[in-house]
């Protein structure tokens, strides 16, 4: 914890010499100053941890983890504001519109397909895309 200032890189970098030790062929118990061996590994571990940080200009948001992965509640429901903004304009259109865009976006289905299907041109289908796309990022756009 001395060279690197940090309780929680320390831990790091003694649990990496832990399991370096324990992999290690060349690490038995009939080594004779066993514990100078693994204080010499926690020490050059801490160093080269040191000088990789040194080296990434000290930058330590390479270094943190989140805390959690999850958004948080302010998130969610700005999320679920968002979502509800492009399903309420999304039943605004016409229902072969959003059909299309269903099919197209969420089904994965290809223009030319989706053309024969609906008895339209492929450039029908592809401008019909677009303009829904359009207004859902519009309607998104408003929320915000």
């Amino acid at each position: 914890m001395r060279i690197l200032g940090a309780r929680d890189q320390a831990e790091d970098v003694l649990q990496e010499a832990a399991i370096r030790c324990l992999n290690s062929p060349a690490i038995h118990p009939e080594i004779d100053c066993l514990r100078a061996m693994l204080r010499r590994i926690v020490r050059n571990l801490a160093l080269d941890e040191q000088r990789r940080h040194a080296r990434s200009g000290g930058d330590t948001s390479a270094l943190a983890e989140p805390a959690c992965l999850r958004p948080g509640p302010e998130q969610s429901l700005a999320d679920r504001q968002s979502l509800q903004a492009v399903l309420g304009t999304l039943r605004t259109l016409p229902p072969r519109h959003q059909r299309i865009f269903r099919t197209h976006r969420l089904g994965a289905r290809r223009q030319n397909e989706i053309a024969r299907d609906e008895g339209l041109s492929p450039a029908r289908v592809h401008a019909i895309i677009v303009e829904t796309h359009a207004r859902l990022t519009q309607s998104l756009a408003t929320n915000d």
